[in-house]
């Protein structure tokens, strides 16, 4: 996300990056060639640039307000195709924020599954650290001091990896993934009543894709070279002509022409082989 702001007449033009390893955003501040460089809060990027644009030390801006994050309108229309806002669970002292659901039918994750991430931050090693908590194939648990990665283990389910780390024993590991909160598992609940299935019959249907591309695609950032996403589905797919025969895509006439050729030609290509077939 990029949002252009004029402060003193000067246009300046502020950066969201996302660490896709800690997961906590960062930002980064341009202006006539001076750079903040990446900064932890959206205030350090813009003062700093200000500062060097300006030399005025003693001018401080609120990043939040500056980008328009105390506008009604702009939060409502940045919220219009949320479909999970991030949820803060208070344990003891510790501070768990659950951003990203998914689900599964697995006991051991109480119907979290993958997609599911959290973060909390409590000392590891005597230093306060972030901890992420994940679930995809495997339970996931990752600790970082700044962005270096200090630990990581992953198992069958949270209390197995918490219980190997031998931190914060008196809670379990799905109550520190926040999984077991009342508030998650309605989420996850919602999640599951509210499900998509699509066949190879709804491929046509582009309000039902739209739906599982903001469910399942969109919010894992996953990365797509096509402009138009709905390629995705018809590209892809094992598909059917009208007479029920299997369509062959490219990948498959690859394999059918090479094998056509290590017929012809068992013992490789050769120079004479061009005369003489």
């Amino acid at each position: 996300m990029s949002i252009n702001c004029c402060l003193n007449d000067e246009n300046f033009a502020i950066t969201i990056l996302d660490n896709k390893q800690t997961h906590k955003p960062s930002f980064r501040c341009l202006c006539n060639g001076k750079d903040s460089g990446i900064q932890q809060s959206a205030s350090a990027a813009i003062n700093n640039t200000y500062k060097q644009v300006f030399r005025k030390n003693k001018t401080e801006y609120s990043g939040m307000v500056v980008m328009g994050f105390d506008d009604e309108i702009i939060i409502n229309e940045l919220l219009s195709d949320i479909l999970f806002i991030p949820i803060f669970i208070r344990i003891d002292r510790i501070l768990i924020v659950v951003s990203q659901i998914g689900i599964s039918s697995h006991k051991g994750c109480y119907g979290a599954g993958p997609g599911f991430l959290s973060t909390l931050i409590t000392k590891y090693k005597g230093k306060q650290s972030l901890f992420v908590q994940s679930i995809e194939d495997n339970c996931n648990l990752d600790v970082y001091d700044g962005d270096i990665n200090q630990y990581h283990n992953e198992g069958i389910t949270p209390d197995e990896i918490w219980k190997s780390i031998n931190i914060l024993n008196k809670f379990d590991g799905t109550a520190l993934f926040g999984i077991t909160n009342s508030y998650v598992q309605q989420e996850l609940d919602k999640l599951r009543n509210n499900s998509i299935t699509c066949t190879s019959n709804d491929w046509n249907d582009i309000d039902k894709l739209n739906l599982i591309f903001r469910q399942q695609i969109k919010t894992r950032k996953i990365a797509s070279p096509f402009s138009d996403w709905s390629k995705l589905f018809k590209n892809c797919s094992y598909r059917i002509d009208k007479n029920e025969l299997p369509i062959l895509y490219m990948y498959d006439q690859k394999i059918k022409l090479w094998k056509k050729f290590e017929e012809t030609f068992p013992n490789g290509m050769k120079k004479y082989h061009l005369w003489v077939n």
